[in-house]
Order: C-alpha cells, then structure tokens, then sequence
C-alpha cells in the first residue's frame, strides 16, 4: 500500500498488524518484486487540483505528473500483467477534470508496459 495519507485510527491499528506493506509514496517508483503484479491506482491519491470527484477528498498528494512518472518507473521495473483504476463519485463529477487525469495516466502506464 503506497502513500494511504488519511487513515483513521483502526485503519491504521488494522494496518501495521497486517501483512500489508505500507510505504510512502516516493518509495513507490523504485519497488521491485520478482512476480508479476496487479497495480491498483485509488485516483484519492492524487492531488484534488488533479483528481477532484472522489468520496474521500484529502488534501495534499502528490500531483497527477509525479503519479504518472512513478508509474511509469514501476511498470518498467516490474512485471504488471493487470491495472486497476478505484470509480471516482460521478455526482461530483462536475468538470472532466479527475476523468482527464485517470485517462491520462493510464496511457502513460499502458506506453510505459
């Protein structure tokens, strides 16, 4: 689990008693695992001014263009035989913005493979 900014307390009690690796987002881009991986991308991770029409505003993030390089770099650095991109709200859906964003980056990914 990368980045994950806004856990509240039982998340984070439930987390760190897991299995479940958790890392910042700047450890994202230099991960390697020796399997092939499915990437899921939740578009909350990214900053609102990118990705606005999400259940779970937070501010803060890293912007869509760092999201889209570190993607980039993991995919190269990996063996990804499947993306997932988390539904963003469409009732907030009010500009296009987060849609332009969620297709951009999956393009990147997709050239990036």
């Amino acid at each position: 689990m990368i980045e994950a900014r806004d856990l509240d307390p039982l998340e984070a009690v439930a987390l760190k008693a897991s299995e479940v690796h958790h890392a910042p987002f700047e450890d994202f881009a230099s991960l390697q695992f020796e399997r092939p991986v499915i990437l899921h991308i939740d578009n909350d991770i990214m900053n609102l001014q990118d990705a606005p029409a999400n259940n779970y505003p937070v501010p803060g993030g890293p912007r869509l263009n760092e999201v889209t390089e570190a993607c980039r770099r993991f995919v190269r650095n990996n063996s990804v035989c499947a993306i997932s991109f988390s539904g963003w709200n469409s009732r907030l859906y009010v500009d296009g913005t987060t849609a332009r964003s969620c297709r951009s980056l999956l393009s990147a990914i997709s050239e990036a493979l």
